[in-house]
């Protein structure tokens, strides 16, 4: 499955068109137009490492799935582990 593909699927998924997703992305501060998810949906373009950003928060994505890293959508969530700091061995 190409980038575009995972970035399409994942937006129909969540229920947006390319219009609204265009614009919660601007909303949340990264400047999008329809346009863009058009040319990222069909392989034209890919999304820099911002858009990719917000896209993967806006989609509710890991950007290693759009990345093709993981082959699972949902992000990753932070284990107790990963959220302390290791401490300092004496």
């Amino acid at each position: 499955m190409t980038q575009g593909e995972r970035i399409k699927e994942q937006r129909e998924e969540a229920g947006l068109s390319r219009f609204d997703a265009a614009n919660a992305m601007t909303e949340a501060g990264c400047p999008t137009r329809e346009s863009d998810f058009y040319r990222w949906e069909n392989d034209r373009n890919q999304p820099g490492f911002t858009a990719l950003r917000f896209l993967s928060q806006i989609l509710n994505t890991s950007a290693d799935y759009f990345l093709g890293l993981s082959d699972v959508p949902a992000p990753a969530r932070a284990t107790k582990t990963q959220r302390t700091p290791a401490k300092a061995v004496a």
